[in-house]
């Protein structure tokens, strides 16, 4: 009896260990990793809120990261298995991915701010320039009704 109560709490100890995921042979480093989930984060944004942006493209986005990095599926898939299982870990990658696309709409917004305003100051610039124009014309004609109406008193 105590040889079975003996194992039935070695199997529990030995059941309860954690469980970890070996490193990689070809360990993506960190930093890297962070650039690919970036760069799946934008491709997967653009394809799902602007799907006609990848109509007659034939290969799929994670295909374009695979050559871009130089890596392939399967290391891909053993190195975010790898860092998943550290979920702090994880969680800060994800975080800078965040931040990093804050930064870049904050970026983009600006840009868009800065073009609307030139385009309005053009709209603007044009606008008044019409205005003189037709002040102008409307001068002219003025003047000569004027002297239309000089000439006929004259003529009279």
């Amino acid at each position: 009896m105590r040889k079975l109560v003996f194992i039935v709490i070695l199997l529990l100890f030995v059941s309860c260990k954690e469980e970890s995921i070996q490193k990689p042979e070809h360990l993506i480093e960190k930093e890297m990793m962070v650039d690919i989930m970036y760069d799946l984060s934008i491709l997967n944004a653009i394809k799902f809120q602007n799907p006609i942006s990848f109509e007659g493209y034939n290969s799929n986005e994670l295909e374009y990261i695979y050559k871009k990095y130089k890596i392939d599926s399967t290391q891909f898939v053993q190195n975010n298995n790898y860092y998943t299982s550290n979920y702090k870990e994880y969680k800060k990658m994800f975080d800078q991915i965040t931040q990093r696309i804050n930064d870049d709409k904050t970026k983009l917004d600006t840009i868009i701010s800065r073009e609307e305003r030139k385009k309005n100051l053009s709209v603007k610039s044009k606008k008044a320039s019409l205005d003189s124009l037709s002040k102008k014309k409307s001068l002219k004609a003025r003047l000569e009704e004027g002297a239309k109406a000089n000439e006929e008193g004259v003529l009279d």
